[in-house]
């Protein structure tokens, strides 16, 4: 994971900044027997699009990022598949999709990627 995000991170300029890899453990729990919880993967910086800031983003600011988190996701998707692990999206703390055994789910999609896509369409109409 840390190689393919470092590949990522030199494949060309981001429009915000470049993603980071990621390896942490929490355990922060207070029950003993809980296991720490553990994240590795990559974060990556967004303007946000959505109310108040949607319109204070410039349409080519958006479009860019969204091509920089299809890429992501496309390779993402090849890692999942090569490697037979799951991945989860989180946006703002939120999980907003999953890539399992290399197929991204319908919340990844057609929910994150495929409205963001449509509402880039309806505004460059």
């Amino acid at each position: 994971m840390q190689d393919l995000v470092e590949a990522l991170v030199s494949s060309k300029e981001w429009t915000l900044s470049p993603p980071e890899f990621v390896n942490e453990e929490d355990d922060s729990s207070d029950d003993p027997e809980d296991k720490p919880i553990i994240t590795v993967g990559g974060v990556m910086r967004l303007y946000s699009s959505f109310p108040p800031w949607d319109d204070k983003v410039p349409a080519a600011v958006d479009r860019a990022q969204y091509d920089e988190v299809v890429e992501i996701v496309e390779r993402l998707t090849e890692f999942s598949l090569s490697r037979g692990v799951d991945i989860v999206f989180e946006y703002d703390g939120e999980v907003v999709g999953k890539i399992r055994k290399g197929l991204a789910n319908d919340s990844l999609s057609d929910g994150l990627l495929g409205e963001w896509g449509r509402t880039l369409e309806r505004d460059t109409r």
